[in-house]
Order: structure tokens, then sequence, then C-alpha cells
């Protein structure tokens, strides 16, 4: 049996009436909340969350942007109705009017207040931008959205092929590549992007990358499972990420090696959640959300069944019930000054792992084989 018919099958019933009430609460805080700007040069772009305390939202990102334009189309898929892919595409518009930078192909990482960029572009940023553009693409046609996406899809190629970094950041009016202690966990991200665009285009210098990422995450993940390191908060994140990237992988290249590894790294981080806890509400849904893949790829032993119930139990408790429209049904997240920030990232990744926890028809379908995880 193929791993894509696997999933389609084996899949779980679940029911938590709890987890579908949250859903349908963040739901509408992406939609109705303002997080998502209406006027100016930002409209259409999303924020990076609401501060309660300043009351005011943090500036616009195209992370929160691109995730929240995957998010749109995929409770489109689960709750049909409503006008989620003309929020979408007005998010789409503000992607490539506003934070493309023409001379590097990158996307700027956020605005401030007064309009000026970050100065900053990624390659897990810009990859996500490019996996929003083809997942908006498959919706609604519009070929505009795949011409920007390749775009997206050059600037990650050339960073990983030619300069092996991480990220640009302009200092004294040079760009400078930066890179992070564990450059192949943190760019298999980009493989979600690349697969989809793949999908698209048929073209094999883009199946060829991205099965050369996925080769270096694998060697990545053996390492980590193999060191007695302590594994700090962002090797954490980052091994999260990578589990993503692996499970579209081993769904779309049908490549078991590929689905044991995603199984290998989900197991490390499953360790460390059970000694520390305390994770951050992404890594939590991340968590979640990838153990109920697995469980329905058949590669979840029964024993960690408890262990997912247990940290579902933590992200219900971090929606936010707050009668405000601007807080209320978003995911409560703790950001570096000890703010709680009402996280439209967290909200969306939490979005996903709430759809398997109550056994959405096709969820799992729509996350690996559509692609449509952030």
């Amino acid at each position: 049996m193929s791993l894509t018919q696997s999933l389609t099958s084996g899949s779980k019933y679940r029911k938590n009436e709890q987890a579908r009430i949250a859903l349908i609460k963040a739901a509408s805080w992406l939609v109705q909340s303002g997080i998502q700007e209406q006027m100016g040069n930002s409209s259409g772009a999303f924020y990076t969350g609401f501060d309660s305390v300043q009351r005011s939202h943090i500036h616009p990102s195209s992370l929160s942007t691109a995730c929240s334009i995957i998010t749109l189309l995929y409770l489109d898929r689960l709750l049909p109705g409503g006008y989620r892919d003309m929020l979408a595409d007005s998010a789409a518009s503000w992607l490539v009017d506003e934070c493309w930078d023409p001379d590097n192909g990158g996307f700027y990482s956020y605005f401030y207040p007064d309009g000026s960029n970050s100065e900053t572009i990624t390659v897990n940023d810009t990859s996500k931008v490019l996996q929003a553009f083809v997942c908006i693409f498959r919706d609604i046609e519009n070929t505009y959205y795949l011409t920007a996406a390749n775009n997206a899809y050059l600037f990650v190629k050339d960073s990983i092929e030619e300069n092996n970094g991480d990220k640009l950041l302009l200092s004294e009016n040079k760009w400078i590549w930066h890179s992070n202690n564990h450059r192949s966990l943190s760019q298999s991200k980009s493989v979600i992007g690349t697969l989809s665009l793949y999908e698209f285009t048929e073209n094999e210098s883009i199946r060829n990358l991205s099965n050369s990422i996925l080769d270096k995450t694998i060697v990545e993940i053996e390492i980590l499972a193999n060191s007695q390191e302590t594994i700090n908060p962002e090797t954490i994140s980052y091994t999260l990420d990578a589990v993503d990237s692996l499970l579209v992988g081993a769904v779309s290249l049908e490549n078991q090696r590929m689905l044991d590894h995603a199984y290998k790294g989900w197991s490390i981080v499953a360790k460390r959640l059970k000694e520390e806890g305390g994770w951050s509400s992404k890594v939590q849904a991340q968590y979640v959300r990838d153990g109920y893949l697995l469980e329905s790829l058949g590669m979840l032993p029964e024993v960690y069944s408890l262990e997912i119930e247990n940290t579902l139990e933590e992200l219900l408790k971090k929606t936010i019930d707050t009668p405000d429209i601007h807080q209320y049904g978003a995911i409560a997240d703790t950001i570096d000054n000890g703010k709680v920030l009402a996280s439209c990232v967290s909200t969306c990744y939490v979005v996903q792992a709430l759809s398997l926890a109550d056994g959405f028809a096709n969820a799992e379908d729509a996350l690996l084989k559509d692609k449509l995880i952030i």
C-alpha cells in the first residue's frame, strides 16, 4: 500500500467538541478581529499579533501573512463558505506589491509602523511565501501568483545552492548572508514550498533540490538522535519544521525513509517535551498536529496518545476568552520581552492541530497531499 493510500485509509476517527469550538473561534479571529489590515500601504497584510497592554497590533510580516493565506484556504476546505479566498487574495497581493525585493529576489520579513522594511530577508519566510503563492494559485488559478512563486523559488534555490545561508541582512548598504548552527534543519522547511511548486511545473530540478535538502535533513536528524547534548528551544523548533517537511516529502515522493525519519525527529521532540515542558504554543501545536499525522500514516506507537492529548489540553487553555474583538478566539503566546501576545502565526498552527483533534474529514489529505501544512 502506498503512503498516500495509507494516509487516506489509516486516519483514525476522532471527536473533540472543545477542539471544534476553539477552532471556530480561531477561524473567526483570523477574519473578523482586525488582524488583517484593510487600509493604506499595508492593506491585505496580517499583523504578527495584538498586544493587549499597548492596545495595538505588532508590525505586519511576510510570515504571518503567508501562514494566514494558507490557513484561510485550509479552513475553506474544512468549513466551506464565506469570503476567505478574497481575504487570501488581498494578502497575497500585499506580499507581491510591498514585500518583494526585486534586486535580491526574496521577501522582506516585516515592516515598521512608519512603513520602512526590516532590511532582513530569510529563506524560511520566503519559502513560506512561495508555498502561499502556490496554494492560492491552486484555488483561484491566477498565473500572476505562479510567476511570483517562481521568483521566490529562485531566491530559495540560490540561497541554498550558492550562498548556503539562512538570511540576508542589510548592513552599511551591503547585503550580507548569515547562517545558524543547524542550517540543514532550518532550511528543510523550504521543501514544502518547493514541492508545492513542483506539483504544477514538473520541473525535475525542483524535485532534485527538494530531495537534496531532505537528504541533508535526514543526516541532521540522525546526529540529533545520537547526541547527548541538551537541545535548546530553537533547535526543537527547527526539528519540528524538519518533521513537517519530511512528512510532506514522504507522501509526495512516496519515500518510506523520509517517513521513518519524520517519526525519529518527532520522537526526539516528544522526549524533550515530556522532560521539560513549557514550550511555545507554536511548538506545542506542531507536536500535536504532526503526532496525529504520523498516527494517520500508521507510524505512531499508542504510548504517545496520552501525551498528545495532554499537550492538546494545554493548547486549549491558551485560547483567549477575553471579550475583546482584537483577541477573542486567538491563541496566546509569550514573546521575547515577556509580553503575552494574541499571536497570528501560533493561531494558524493551532487551527491545524485542532482540525485533526476533532477529526475533520479530509484534513490529513489537505495538509499533506495538497501541502496546506504550515
